[in-house]
């Protein structure tokens, strides 16, 4: 089994090995995340905040990551806001309909 595994890391270019090595530290920081969110209770945004960054922080070596994360998580934050905004969009025609309905059954 270990020479398998030795002449399976021999082959990788070092490129293949950073994003392998990326994905296994996101895999523990996420862990990490999840343990420490079932410990203090639900896992809050500030705790998805702090995993992305410390994933960031841990992608030195793949750049491209960070944007990527960053842009994740903006687009997180703007679904969010228009949740916001279609739960409030649904409560007035809620309001208009009922309006309309005591109209038309007098």
């Amino acid at each position: 089994m270990s020479d398998w595994l030795n002449s399976f890391l021999s082959n990788l270019d070092k490129e293949t090995v950073t994003v392998l090595g990326t994905g296994f530290a996101a895999a523990v920081v996420a862990l990490v995340a999840g343990l420490r969110g079932i410990k203090r209770g639900q896992p809050t945004s500030a705790a998805l905040t702090d995993t992305a960054n410390a994933i960031t922080k841990m992608s030195c070596g793949a750049p491209e990551l960070t944007p990527l994360l960053r842009k994740m998580l903006a687009n997180q934050q703007e679904q969010n806001l228009r949740q916001i905004e279609m739960a409030g969009d649904i409560q007035r025609m809620g309001e208009k309909i009922t309006r309309i309905e005591d109209r038309t059954h007098r």
